[in-house]
């Protein structure tokens, strides 16, 4: 797999371990069933040791992801996946971003310490070739 993705050559290449979310994947009566994906810790730690030396190599573990994402549902409510069911706030369009945020738990510092934090205009992260679509990504548009 290595080589296929330096032959690729994304500036980030963002790897999941399967997390299994209580009333969302965790059985065969869910649209999305995703036990099959399980690995052990040790087959996880094994490939990512496997891919640690690639520069665009990024790996997010099981703990790295619970509570540290902002997920919106279809109907703008966050969701809190962390331990046990879904849970959601209400909708950021009836209460606002704030009110919402109170009504879930978000880990900031696993945010921070998952390395979501970077410059998108570094020299590393730029493309140095043509995009599928034959146009070349302009950084600056991407910027908020």
């Amino acid at each position: 797999m290595v080589a296929n993705i330096e032959k690729l050559a994304p500036f980030r290449w963002k790897v999941f371990q399967c997390l299994i979310v209580a009333g969302e994947n965790d059985n065969e009566t869910w649209k999305r069933d995703a036990r099959k994906f399980l690995v052990t810790e040790e087959q996880w730690k094994t490939f990512c040791d496997r891919h640690k030396a690639l520069p665009c190599y990024v790996s997010e573990d099981n703990d790295s992801m619970a509570r540290s994402y902002l997920l919106l549902d279809e109907y703008m409510r966050f969701m809190d996946k962390g331990e046990g069911m879904v849970t959601t706030s209400d909708s950021i369009l009836d209460v606002g971003v704030p009110k919402a945020m109170e009504q879930i738990v978000w880990d900031k510092k696993s945010f921070v310490e998952r390395g979501v934090i970077y410059d998108w205009g570094r020299a590393d992260m730029k493309p140095t070739k043509e995009l599928s679509c034959g146009i070349r990504l302009n950084m600056e548009e991407l910027e908020f």
